[in-house]
């Protein structure tokens, strides 16, 4: 049995750990990047360490994102509603696979802004997985959390109502 004192400042010592962990955490992960560089020479410097060697069109970016990325033991989940389907990984045809069950691709960076064609449409760092009723509802809204009161239609794995769903909202 522990000690009454002991007990009020262990969250006390909690603390301290996890305030050091995480300062330490970020001064390891903290570079500078071509020191002594900005302007023009900057960017080339960037593109030159960063440009990818090879770009995906759209179909193939998909393809890759339903197959490897995103497919986790032979699922993908939608990135809004937790919803999952089966993707074998060995599909030939595994963009017609997600769309034959209701899924399609989200651009997180939205394609009216610049991800709608070229390089950017295809980018897998900002595609994701979606139900494709989903994806629709979302149009092209912000992303964050809404107040419940602002909120015209609740998605929930494969249902959906208009009316706020009581329990934990996880807000």
């Amino acid at each position: 049995m522990h000690h009454p004192s002991f007990l009020l400042f262990l969250p006390f010592f909690l603390f301290l750990s996890f305030s050091h962990f995480t300062v330490s955490a970020q001064e390891v992960f903290q570079q500078v990047l071509f020191p002594g560089q900005s302007g023009e020479q900057l960017l080339q410097s960037v593109r030159v360490a960063y440009e990818p060697d090879v770009v995906y069109s759209y179909n193939s970016a998909r393809d890759e994102m339903y197959t490897y990325i995103d497919n986790i033991n032979g699922f993908i989940e939608c990135v809004y509603s937790g919803d999952t389907i089966p993707i074998n990984p060995n599909s030939s045809s595994p963009r017609s696979d997600a769309y034959n069950q209701g899924f399609n691709a989200e651009h997180t960076w939205p394609q009216s802004l610049g991800a709608g064609e070229g390089d950017a449409k295809s980018d897998l760092h900002h595609l994701r997985p979606a139900r494709g009723d989903v994806n629709s509802s979302r149009g092209n809204m912000a992303f964050g959390f809404l107040a419940p009161n602002t909120v015209t239609r609740w998605w929930k794995d494969d249902t959906n109502q208009t009316q706020t769903p009581s329990g934990d909202l996880g807000l």
